[in-house]
């Protein structure tokens, strides 16, 4: 005699949904797989994009160079042509590298990633004044901008800066900004004569302001001029009407040892020195 165990039993709609769970759960794990595999696709393709030829840099240009030759900025900007990819450039990387140069004051850098090329647009400095010094035992001339940037060393008889204007300072390194009264103080003359009395700024031989209360102008075919720093604009617009006065008479006073004082407002001195040089 055989028994037979009583089976559970179990409706048709709950086996239906099992199986309906089971395919579901199979349908996720395929398309998460699926993603995965586009997402590894895409970044591999995007890699083989981003690295090939397509995206390679095709051109420089530089603009806004003078005493650099272009050869020389884009050697010291780091780039390479048909060599560096145009989104791997970093402007301020590159403006960092070309702003070590000496007359380089103001760098842009801009990249067109549609025509794979770098703009380069500089700002030099100008030469200003020569300051003579003494440089590892050897004398020379430091040349600076009107801000006392030292833009070079030059040979005192490089005869290329003849035409700057000397003025009394201390020698200071390559690249560096003179900070000094004497410098600023005249910079600063030399600025204010070239913008109120260009008629001078030709005749401009030497500015010495060691001593701010007693500042020495030196003019081609004059005297000795002095100025003080509390008084330099109307100093210097004193110096441009007293200029234009000799001009008009034709005479100069060339008296060895006389010099001018227009270092008090509303009168001009001309004195003589004693025997002490006072």
């Amino acid at each position: 005699m055989r028994i037979y165990a009583p089976q559970p039993y179990v409706p048709l709609f709950d086996a239906k949904s099992s199986g309906i769970q089971t395919n579901k759960k199979f349908c996720i794990s395929q398309l998460i797989w699926l993603a995965v595999a586009i997402v590894i696709a895409f970044l591999h393709v995007n890699d083989i994009i981003l690295n090939s030829a397509i995206l390679q840099l095709k051109e420089i240009t530089v603009r806004g160079n003078i005493h650099y030759a272009q050869d020389k900025i884009i050697d010291f900007s780091g780039l390479h042509i048909n060599h560096d990819l145009i989104h791997q450039v970093l402007e301020q990387e590159v403006v960092s590298r070309i702003e070590k140069l000496n007359y380089i004051e103001k760098v842009a850098v801009s990249k067109h990633y549609l025509r794979k090329t770098v703009s380069i647009n500089i700002t030099e400095r100008k030469k200003t004044a020569k300051i003579p010094c003494i440089i590892g035992e050897k004398p020379v001339f430091m040349i600076v901008d009107q801000y006392g940037y030292v833009l070079e060393y030059s040979n005192l008889v490089d005869l290329s800066h003849n035409s700057l204007v000397e003025i009394a300072g201390e020698g200071a390194e390559l690249g560096s900004q003179l900070v000094s009264k004497q410098v600023q103080i005249g910079l600063k003359i030399l600025d204010l004569i070239q913008k109120r009395a260009g008629e001078i700024f030709t005749e401009l031989d030497s500015i010495d302001a060691s001593e701010t209360n007693r500042i020495s102008v030196r003019l081609r075919n004059m005297p000795p001029i002095l100025l003080s720093s509390d008084q330099l604009v109307f100093g210097v617009n004193q110096l441009k009407l007293f200029f234009q006065h000799l001009k008009r008479e034709k005479t100069a006073d060339k008296q060895i040892g006389a010099y001018l004082d227009f270092r008090f407002e509303g009168a001009v001195y001309l004195m003589e020195r004693k025997q002490d040089g006072n």
